[in-house]
């Protein structure tokens, strides 16, 4: 069983997309946080079976980051984060 997270992260787009303008989020992790490139040895051997997953591991630092870039100008005034 794999999380849906590897997928998209924080589904803000989607939502979006959906026509939902009130969106709640709560960040879990501290103000200003990236997530770094990962190596994705285990995953290319463990998942060879699965190229998008393998796929979707690899981008995932990458969507991540653009969607805290999407999220982070726009925040309103209250929020709730991790410090």
């Amino acid at each position: 069983m794999l999380d849906g997270g590897i997928a998209d992260s924080i589904p803000i787009e989607y939502a979006m997309s959906q026509g939902y303008d009130k969106i709640v989020l709560i960040l879990t992790r501290n103000k200003g946080y990236r997530k770094k490139e990962s190596k994705m040895g285990f995953a290319k051997a463990f998942y060879r079976q699965y190229p998008n997953l393998q796929r979707a591991l690899s981008e995932r630092n990458a969507k991540y980051n653009k969607t805290m870039d999407l999220i982070v100008p726009s925040l309103p005034a209250i929020v709730l984060a991790v410090d």
